[in-house]
């Protein structure tokens, strides 16, 4: 990927009633624009501690990872910052599969 984008594959329900989507960040290290996704909800690439650890992902692995397995990934807010959500966070009512 070379330039940031959304993903239209899956979208968070918030409780206000926004929807939101996954979106790519750009790495510091390589400039390429890919989906983040973890465990917990962290926030630093390739940290040491799993808790607190983001990884690098395609879009396929990206659906995968927050679909089956409820991992967090970062989202585009309506404003225009992104924001990190999973299934189970509290503001979060559904995650929806966009019909093609």
């Amino acid at each position: 990927m070379s330039e940031g984008r959304v993903s239209r594959r899956l979208c968070f329900l918030l409780e206000d009633g926004t929807v939101v989507f996954p979106c790519t960040m750009k790495s510091r290290d390589t400039g390429e624009h890919t989906f983040r996704v973890s465990q917990f909800g962290g926030n630093v690439l390739n940290h040491a501690d799993p808790k607190k650890r983001e990884e690098e992902v395609t879009e396929d692995e990206m659906s995968r990872y927050v679909l089956r397995l409820g991992y967090c990934t970062r989202v585009l807010l309506s404003n225009g910052e992104k924001s990190i959500y999973s299934p189970r966070s509290t503001k979060v009512l559904q995650v929806y599969v966009p019909r093609a």
